[in-house]
């Protein structure tokens, strides 16, 4: 009985240190990304592509979400690869209540210069995205 005292205040003590932590464990996941032309009143694609003219003015991407608790953000960036390196161009966070489609779009009145359009979403705080949409503009 003697040997397993330290065994068991290891324990205790392990326990106590878990039980002081703040764990932030989500279910929220980003299902499916959609680049595309457009997207409808519920935020669904409409004209999916994910190849699209330099004389384009906006694309989009849609996104499902699937198990979204109350409170769920979801950080979306968008990324410009010219074959250089990649370039941060913007983000937007969203607070959602529920699983849906969401949308973000780039528009550019001018048209958009040839390269990689990366759009990456992150659940919370997470620091690898759950879906990332690769878009070629040519």
């Amino acid at each position: 009985m003697k040997g397993k005292r330290p065994l068991l205040l290891l324990v205790l003590l392990f326990v106590i240190v878990l039980s002081s932590c703040n764990f932030s464990v989500s279910t929220a996941r980003v299902k499916e990304v959609y680049p595309c032309r457009s997207v409808d009143e519920d935020a669904k694609p409409v004209d999916e592509t994910d190849v699209f003219s330099s004389s384009d003015t906006i694309m989009y991407v849609s996104a499902l979400t699937a198990n979204v608790p109350s409170d769920t953000r979801v950080k979306i960036v968008w990324k410009y690869n010219d074959g250089s390196g990649e370039q941060f161009i913007d983000d937007v966070e969203l607070v959602l209540d529920k699983s849906r489609y969401i949308q973000t779009h780039l528009s550019l009145q001018e048209g958009f210069p040839q390269g990689t359009y990366i759009v990456e979403f992150f659940i919370n705080d997470r620091q690898e995205p759950d879906k990332v949409a690769n878009l070629t503009v040519k």
